[in-house]
């Protein structure tokens, strides 16, 4: 294993749209790895976001699209022969250094993030339809998406520490139990989505889990505060043997 460099700073996870020649960028969220509060525990596929990223301004915005994005992107194509035409996701740590604000890319992928979509795109108020339709006819230079300014928050419930008939389950990202009923959906403000990733329906149409990461609830607010505060407060509705989320979501 060689280690170049080791990182402390804030994680920042960077969507840009693209055509292959184009490259326009999105919000970006903060998101949550770790499985337990202070960024302690395993990793996980994520245990919540929020978007806008409070580190990213204008300026960083320019720098990350001159020495990450476009870099990329137009390599591919010119070196590879590659038109890549889709969503463009760096992962990025934000270093604070002598000179300023530092983006280090930890990961690229060529997809949407989970959760971070899920903060993401209910922000989103220009049609994805008209961007996908400019990106496969070689025109998103042509568009300017708009954004809603307001706070998202996304809080994921997880299935966590059980008992079962074989002893206890320690709970995701460990093994978990599965199969059990989920009460309390049915009480969620319409304001606020819920996204389903680990839910089922049981012989009497009953909510059951059926993965690790069951469903996420994600809030609106005209601030971090007001979203998280939201979130929390619909989420405690929400039932399940062994639930667990953890506290400090947008708790900066």
């Amino acid at each position: 294993m060689d280690i170049e460099k080791r990182l402390y700073g804030r994680e920042l996870s960077f969507f840009c749209f693209t055509d292959g020649y184009s490259v326009v960028p999105m919000v970006a969220a903060q998101d949550y790895k770790r499985a337990a509060d202070n960024d302690e525990g395993k990793n996980t596929g994520g245990m919540g976001s929020y978007s806008p990223h409070p580190w990213l301004d204008e300026s960083l915005v320019e720098t990350i699209m001159k020495r990450v994005a476009e870099p990329l992107i137009h390599g591919v194509r010119e070196r590879y022969g590659m038109l890549y035409r889709g969503v463009l996701y760096a992962g990025l740590m934000l270093v604070e250094e002598a000179d300023g604000i530092t983006p280090y890319v930890l990961e690229i992928n060529i997809r949407l993030g989970d959760p971070e979509a899920q903060v993401i795109l209910p922000r989103l108020k220009t049609d994805l339809v008209d961007i996908c339709e400019a990106i496969l006819q070689g025109r998103l230079k042509d568009v300017q998406p708009l954004w809603d300014p307001n706070y998202r928050l996304c809080l994921i419930a997880v299935s966590g520490r059980t008992k079962g008939k074989k002893g206890w389950y320690k709970g995701y990202p460990d093994r978990y139990r599965i199969d059990v009923p989920i009460t309390g959906l049915d009480g969620v403000d319409p304001g606020c989505l819920v996204f389903h990733s680990g839910t089922g329906r049981d012989g009497a149409n009953q909510w059951i889990t059926t993965g690790g990461r069951v469903l996420g609830i994600i809030s609106s607010g005209s601030t971090l505060d007001a979203a998280r505060e939201i979130a929390y407060r619909e989420m405690a509705k929400v039932d399940f043997q062994g639930i667990f989320y953890r506290r400090d979501i947008g708790k900066n």
